[in-house]
């Protein structure tokens, strides 16, 4: 429920933030961030309420005492976060179900993936701090940015498991990123905006071309 209550939160803020926006570009950035979050707190209501509505749930306790072992049929049904749709596919489960940095620090032999990965986090991390120190008209993005790179790399790191953190550095946000970064050039030139859009780009390119086994991307 917390994890849950934790995304409602999430989508009001940035509805709230959309609410007192005046410029239409800022509308249309902020309203891009806003719908993975919207998206993702409507699949948990609607596992919430598949969940409660099953009776096999209200009767869990006796279930235990009968069949202690559940089925991995039954554990995916409740646990899967992901609808069918985005795990049919090779493309869709690989934009939507993982990101390339996610445990790298702990793979062996794929330096050079671990270096591309750490370069882009460092660059992310940077240029986005700048945004933020120099008061730029694109400091909400910078934050957002900021975030999303400490994100990627506590998940580099893979010290402990966050289920969050894991939804958050899947592999279609730095192309939704990307894509919000080039749009705010078109408004309004900035050499710290143009570095994060080209480390965006470059963890895009990576998230679109990286292979699970391999070193090279």
């Amino acid at each position: 429920m917390q994890s849950y209550s934790t995304k409602l939160t999430h989508t009001l803020s940035c509805c709230i933030v959309i609410y007192n926006l005046k410029s239409t570009v800022d509308i249309v950035l902020m309203t891009a961030i806003t719908i993975p979050f919207a998206l993702d707190a409507i699949y948990g209501l609607v596992i919430l309420r598949s969940i409660f509505n099953n009776r096999e749930v209200v009767n869990f306790a006796s279930e235990l005492i009968d069949a202690p072992k559940k089925s991995e049929v039954d554990q995916d049904k409740f646990n899967n976060r992901l609808p069918s749709v985005l795990q049919e596919g090779k493309v869709a489960n690989k934009m939507f179900n993982q990101g390339w940095k996610f445990n790298l620090f702990n793979v062996q032999g794929q330096i050079d993936k671990q270096i591309m990965a750490l370069m882009v986090i460092f660059m992310e991390i940077y240029c986005s701090l700048v945004g933020i120190v120099n008061q730029s008209e694109h400091q909400c993005l910078s934050i957002v940015v900021l975030t999303y790179s400490l994100i990627c790399m506590f998940s580099f790191m893979n010290l402990t498991y966050v289920r969050d953190f894991d939804a958050i550095q899947i592999n279609i946000t730095p192309v939704l990123l990307s894509i919000a970064a080039v749009i705010a050039i078109q408004r309004k030139f900035d050499f710290a905006l143009l570095g994060m859009a080209l480390a965006l780009l470059t963890d895009s390119y990576c998230a679109i071309r990286f292979k699970t086994n391999s070193h090279k991307i």
